[in-house]
């Protein structure tokens, strides 16, 4: 379905935005935009991450 290429590249991505979004989340001050902003980016990434790992086990056809 995806190739193996595609879904490592996608997953580092997926990584790098669930490290980032948590590092801002857990560095900026509550009730600040970036704050929120930050917890959307981690959330985002969480889904991301799994959504890699989803399509990653489908086996191919």
């Amino acid at each position: 379905m995806f190739g193996p290429q595609l879904l490592r590249m996608a997953f580092r991505w997926a990584v790098l935005i669930t490290l980032a979004g948590g590092a801002l989340a857990l560095l900026s001050h509550r009730g600040t935009p970036q704050f929120v902003v930050s917890v959307f980016m981690f959330g985002a990434g969480v889904l991301f991450t799994a959504l890699v790992v989803v399509l990653s086990r489908i086996p191919g056809r």
